[in-house]
């Protein structure tokens, strides 16, 4: 696999403008461009499509910061952190947990924009977005875990030198599967293809880390009914706040009764003294909602399949987001991850039509090529094997590189990749935890949606990339 040599069919739209941001008005440019990729056989096989926010009125941009932000899927595109919290616009709630599902739907000037500190390049891999596909068979080499990763990291070596940037800091931002990215990006960026690219990075951003969920990559994973209560107490607390502490006070109760009383039930269970156990049940439907007749039928244990339609008689809590409900209904037939979630399946269609619409206007794109969101062939016929887990990569970066540190941004209400799991994997992962941020918004598996937790995020990461860039 390379960059290919052959970049004559490479698409490039310059899109120029102004934002004020933090109380001043700056100049930017967009790039949004096709880098191609060959084979390994040398067959060129597809594109990488990328929207490159540059600020133009500062004299020495070499010294600015580069953040390169990507989602997951692992067939997803980046529209969704683009849309949501990079882009100089943004989609516009007026209420976020009760989005428009049908158009019109609007946009607003994005005030938590970067680009004052930072340039800000947003990645589409191959088949997602509108990257471009020339030869079907030839990019299935691409979907893998591995050869992913080697992708971008010659992505990033390629932007570079294109634009010069070597000396200019580096920042990695991945959600969901792009957390999993980040984590072997931290090793195929000092060496990968056969070959030593020694391109270190200043920091790591984090959010909604799927890296806790996957026992594979994760071998000290543990009691799923632990890790998960902090996000189902905080779903409870959403859905039913009366008589409770504030969401932070209640979710830490329940994060100690969790990883205390409940640790110790759940490993005695039966052999546990009636007068214990009874506390702990009655404990146990104060956190989470969940009725005692079902976790006494358990045996303490709560799945979180059950939980998202026990937690709100009659309704069906979001996975993604818990603040989202549909009606619970057994009549849909098969049902679909995202369309048919309770939180993806109401937002879903705004960032579509706003991405199509607006986006794509505003950055000066014109061409015919249909984007695409989710690509869920890819996802389908991912290869998952690794040499290196991406949790021993992120680790073992920390220990080479002194100056690297990783930040962790989980939403309360993300019962898919939840605050709970993060907090033990960080625990269990050997980095050196001077160097680890961790943040929970009350927000879900997109931790930037609502303003409050856009604001706090805004603060969080601008202090942890001066933290960062501080030696």
């Amino acid at each position: 696999m390379r960059v290919s040599l052959d970049q004559s069919r490479a698409a490039c739209f310059v899109k120029e403008g102004t934002a004020s941001l933090r109380g001043k008005k700056i100049s930017y440019k967009v790039v949004s461009e096709d880098t191609y990729f060959d084979n390994s056989a040398g067959v060129q096989a597809a594109s990488f499509f990328s929207d490159a926010y540059f600020r133009t009125d500062v004299k020495d941009a070499v010294s600015r910061p580069v953040i390169f932000a990507f989602n997951g899927g692992p067939g997803s595109s980046s529209i969704w952190v683009h849309v949501g919290f990079f882009g100089v616009d943004r989609i516009k709630y007026d209420d976020p947990v009760h989005p428009p599902v049908t158009p019109p739907f609007e946009v607003e000037p994005n005030p938590h924009c970067f680009l004052d500190i930072a340039d800000v390049v947003i990645i589409d891999p191959v088949a997602t977005g509108y990257s471009d596909v020339i030869d079907a068979e030839a990019a299935k080499e691409f979907y893998s875990t591995e050869a992913d990763a080697l992708a971008f990291t010659l992505f990033i070596e390629h932007w570079l030198s294109k634009y010069g940037r070597w000396n200019s800091p580096r920042f990695l931002c991945g959600e969901s599967y792009g957390t999993v990215r980040n984590g072997m990006l931290a090793g195929a960026m000092v060496s990968s293809g056969g070959a030593l690219k020694s391109i270190p990075v200043n920091g790591i951003l984090m959010l909604g880390p799927i890296l806790n969920v996957m026992p594979s990559y994760n071998p000290q994973f543990s009691e799923r009914s632990v890790t998960d209560f902090l996000c189902m107490a905080a779903t409870n607390h959403y859905h039913h706040p009366k008589g409770k502490p504030s969401l932070e006070e209640f979710a830490e109760e329940a994060w100690d009764f969790a990883s205390g009383e409940y640790l110790r039930a759940l490993f005695l269970c039966d052999c546990l003294p009636k007068k214990e156990y009874d506390a702990v049940v009655k404990k146990l439907t104060y956190y989470t909602g969940v009725s005692e007749k079902y976790i006494r039928e358990h045996h303490l244990r709560i799945a979180m399949n059950d939980f998202l339609s026990e937690v709100v008689p009659g309704q069906v809590v979001g996975l993604y987001d818990s603040r989202y409900t549909l009606p619970e209904n057994n009549r849909i037939g098969q049902f679909d991850v995202v369309p048919d979630d309770g939180a993806m399946g109401q937002y879903t269609s705004s960032y579509v039509g706003v991405f199509n619409d607006y986006f794509k206007s505003s950055l000066g794109i014109t061409f015919d090529r249909a984007y695409i969101p989710i690509n869920f062939g890819i996802n389908a016929t991912w290869n998952w094997d690794v040499t290196r887990t991406p949790s021993d990569n992120l680790t073992a970066a920390m220990r080479r590189n002194k100056d690297l540190h990783v930040f962790w941004g989980t939403g309360y209400y993300d019962l898919c990749t939840t605050p709970g799991g993060v907090r033990h994997f960080i625990a269990q992962s050997g980095m050196p935890l001077e160097r680890v941020t961790r943040k929970e918004y009350p927000s879900g598996h997109m931790p930037y949606l609502g303003e409050d937790s856009c604001i706090a995020m805004d603060k969080d990461i601008r202090e942890f990339i001066a933290k960062a860039l501080k030696k």
